[in-house]
Formats: structure tokens, C-alpha cells, sequence
């Protein structure tokens, strides 16, 4: 058993990254191809455009995104799963069952409720000024090298 869960932990891993690729060669193409079009890169490259550090972004938010989103859909995935046996073990086991089921399921939704609406926190206002600075910094530092 220890055996087919080692393999199946190490199968599960490759997906994702597979994944993760994949989605990551197919944003990075459509990305490029919009940048590409017409004289955008001239605007972008001159400073005229509404994207600054276009090609900072490409080369490292792509990948995050790209990760976090294969991230995000593996979970899902092995919550469902779970779930259904959770559900499968429940209904095999009575009255008894159902009720542990009926408490996990109130549970999951109290949870829910408490970190989505009782202590929400609003991480764009606390990095945003942060995150402008080192924005700014690295398009000077681009536009330094350029010239």
C-alpha cells in the first residue's frame, strides 16, 4: 500500500507540473502573439503603452500563474476525490454516518464562512505600494540596461 502511495504522490506531482506547462507554453504564445501584433512592442518599448515591464511580466508572472492555477485545479481534484470516498464510507455506515457527514458538511461551511466573510484581508491595500515601488524600480532598471 505504502508502495502504490509513494507512486501515486509522485504521478500526482508530475501531472501538475505537466499541467503547469502546458498551461504556461500556451499563455507565454498568446502573450507574445499580442505583443507582437502590430507596433505594440514599439509602444510597450517606448514607454507609450499601457503595459509597463511587459516583458518582466512574461518572463515571471506567466510562470507563476501558471503553477498556482495547475496548483489550484490539483486540489480540487483531490478534494472531490476525497469527498467521494468520504461520501462512499459515510453511506456504508448508517444513521451514525450520515449524521458525521450532515457535522462535516456544516462544518466545511462554518469554516468557509469565517475566512471568506468574518477576517477577510485585503492583501492588494497592504503590498500595493510595495508592489508599485518594485514595478517601477525594475522598469528603470530595463530601461537603464536598454540605453
Amino acid at each position: 500500500l505504502a508502495a502504490f502511495l509513494a507512486v501515486l504522490a509522485n504521478w500526482i506531482s508530475f501531472a501538475q507540473q505537466q499541467l503547469a506547462l502546458q498551461w504556461r507554453s500556451g499563455l507565454t504564445k498568446k502573450i507574445h502573439d499580442a505583443y507582437f501584433k502590430g507596433s505594440s512592442y514599439y509602444d510597450v518599448a517606448q514607454g507609450t503603452g499601457a503595459i509597463t515591464d511587459a516583458h518582466i511580466r512574461i518572463t515571471e508572472d506567466v510562470p507563476k500563474v501558471a503553477t498556482s492555477v495547475a496548483g489550484l485545479v490539483v486540489m480540487l481534484a483531490n478534494g472531490c476525490l476525497d469527498m467521494t470516498i468520504f461520501i462512499v464510507f459515510l453511506a456504508k455506515s448508517g444513521r451514525t454516518g450520515q449524521a458525521l457527514g450532515v457535522l462535516a458538511q456544516l462544518y466545511v461551511a462554518a469554516v468557509y464562512m469565517v475566512n471568506n466573510y468574518v477576517i477577510p484581508v485585503d492583501y492588494a491595500r497592504i503590498t500595493g505600494g510595495v508592489s508599485a515601488t518594485a514595478s517601477k524600480l525594475q522598469q528603470d532598471l530595463s530601461r537603464v540596461e536598454t540605453h
